[in-house]
């Protein structure tokens, strides 16, 4: 960087802190270093929104497209929903997450399906 900070800053600084930016593990794209290059890094609570949206709206579909049935024909359903949704969940990259996550997400899959099942068996 320049000593004194009131001059403009020169090419040498920008090459500096362009540097500096990347050693940190900041990438930008050709355009310059106010269009940051953004990577995609999936993360438990993305994962876990998507297995929350995922089980809310195929249980309600089941239940729509079920009703009439007997109850247990419906829980049974919804079981292997909720199943398939955890395993796809956990396929996707919850098994490389967080003990709390994992927990939280089997919580979930588990409680939304009890929800169903006990109003389905009722």
């Amino acid at each position: 960087m320049s000593k004194n900070q009131d001059a403009p800053p020169q090419i040498e600084d920008a090459i500096a802190e362009h540097r500096a930016r990347e050693e940190f593990g900041i990438r930008t794209h050709t355009m310059g270093t106010w269009f940051p290059t953004a990577s995609y890094r999936p993360v438990p609570i993305v994962w876990f929104g998507g297995a929350l949206v995922f089980q809310l709206f195929s249980l309600a579909a089941l239940i729509i497209l079920l009703q009439g049935r007997p109850g247990l024909f419906l829980a049974a359903t919804a079981a292997l929903s909720s199943y398939v949704i955890g395993w796809w969940t956990w396929d996707r990259g919850m098994s490389r997450a967080g003990a709390g996550w994992k927990a939280l997400t089997l919580a979930m899959l588990a409680g939304s399906w009890l929800w169903v099942a006990l109003a389905a068996l009722s």
